[in-house]
């Protein structure tokens, strides 16, 4: 028995939604919400759901979810089916929809830079000096990302003296029942947690008041796109959430995530991915669709790390350059799992400082739009010196001068 997704192709309810007009407070995310799921239950009484030559052919299949008898915002059924044959058939009966298989979604594994250190005294913090945090706390700035919601899509976050009271609520897939289901805050494996100190650490982290979703998608740092789609319809739903942090993929790029994702975009919610760690000409889905925040790694010393992913892509008729930007991810310390700290490598530490960045200019301007928040981001980076932009994107994070240079 395999397990296989149905995407809608051109999803009317995705395309019936306007982003320009939608501000990411979370009052109108939960409006937001309201219309998404209206429009899903208008959908499925005018469509009565796929064909009945389809409908008899899933017979065979054990349902997983089915967007007509769940919550579903993403349109996306998962059904598991054994026979060859019928699967082929049962694709022909589908014409509105793009069946794929369910394939293993990994995390992008950092390295272990340094030893590790007990005590918070006396750590390593080159990487909130780079993105101008530490300068701007240093002139008064008091920006903490107080309230604003943080989803981290990974192997779970622990408990840890330097994230104490962060961590709003946990959850992990019941894979009975393929609902998420709520649990006490966990780490499966330990990466979570050292990204969850980046965003919203006591003393290494950007946003050190924003608050946390653990949601633990690949528990021992596997999971399949199936859990990722479970992962999005649930984040989509829940209106205190306004970034995603996420640092796993499937090598290359794969599309059958893609509509997810920029579902995630029309409800006010910035995704913010990993490209991945396997150098340059490489990327990882969903870390190189043009609907993320594609973030690469950056050295101490200005330099694109040379594990960082990035490159030329054509997808969708579109051609572009992933990454979007990079930030510190080499020699980056964070908390870990059942207590310390460690400095480690990976697009994996770059990526939570762009969501504690984004967490920052959210506390500050709650009712701006996505675009004009990417747009907030994206608009001052600093560009690296003599890297082709094939590598750095737009360039290195950094906290928009505007909210602490007026402080001093």
């Amino acid at each position: 028995m395999a397990r296989f997704l149905a995407l809608p192709k051109n999803d009317p309810v995705i395309a019936s939604l306007s982003m320009a007009d939608v501000t990411m407070a979370p009052e109108a995310r939960a409006e937001q919400v309201t219309r998404v799921m209206e429009a899903r239950r208008r959908l499925g009484a005018q469509t009565r759901g796929p064909e009945p030559a389809a409908r008899a052919r899933m017979r065979s299949a054990e349902i997983v979810s089915h967007p007509e008898e769940t919550t579903s915002v993403t349109g996306v059924m998962v059904f598991d089916m054994a026979d060859p044959e019928e699967l082929e058939r049962l694709k022909t009966d589908l014409p509105n929809y793009e069946v794929v298989e369910d394939l293993p979604l990994s995390l992008i594994p950092p390295v272990r830079a340094t030893a590790g250190h007990s005590e918070a005294e006396g750590l390593d913090l080159w990487h909130l000096d780079a993105v101008a945090v530490a300068n701007a706390r240093a002139a008064g700035f008091g920006g903490t990302g107080r309230g604003v919601g943080v989803a981290i899509l990974d192997t779970g976050v622990d408990e840890v003296a330097e994230i104490a009271g962060r961590v709003a609520s946990a959850f992990r897939l019941d894979r009975s029942t393929s609902e998420p289901v709520a649990i006490q805050t966990e780490d499966t494996e330990g990466h979570g947690t050292h990204v969850a100190g980046l965003v919203a650490g006591s003393q290494v982290g950007v946003a050190p008041e924003a608050e946390l979703m653990n949601y633990i998608m690949i528990p021992n740092a596997l999971g399949n796109i199936s859990d990722f789609i479970f992962a999005i319809d649930f984040v989509a739903r829940r209106p205190e959430i306004s970034i995603l942090n996420m640092s796993a993929g499937i090598p290359g790029f794969h599309g059958a995530m893609k509509s997810s994702v920029g579902l995630l975009k029309r409800m006010g919610i910035l995704p913010v991915v990993a490209v991945g760690n396997e150098g340059p000409n490489t990327s990882r889905s969903p870390g190189n669709y043009t609907e993320v925040l594609s973030v690469g790694a950056a050295n101490r010393h200005g330099r694109v790390a040379s594990f960082s992913s990035g490159g030329s892509m054509v997808a969708d008729a579109q051609s572009y350059t992933v990454p979007d930007l990079v930030a510190p991810g080499a020699e980056v310390t964070s908390c870990v799992m059942g207590g310390g700290y460690e400095a480690w490598d990976g697009s994996s530490m770059a990526t939570p400082l762009v969501s504690g960045i984004a967490a920052l200019i959210l506390e500050r301007l709650p009712t701006i739009t996505l675009p004009d928040l990417k747009e907030e981001i994206i608009g001052v980076l600093q560009p690296l010196s003599g890297v082709d932009a094939l590598r750095q994107g737009g360039g290195l994070l950094q906290l928009p001068s505007h909210m602490w240079q007026a402080v001093s």
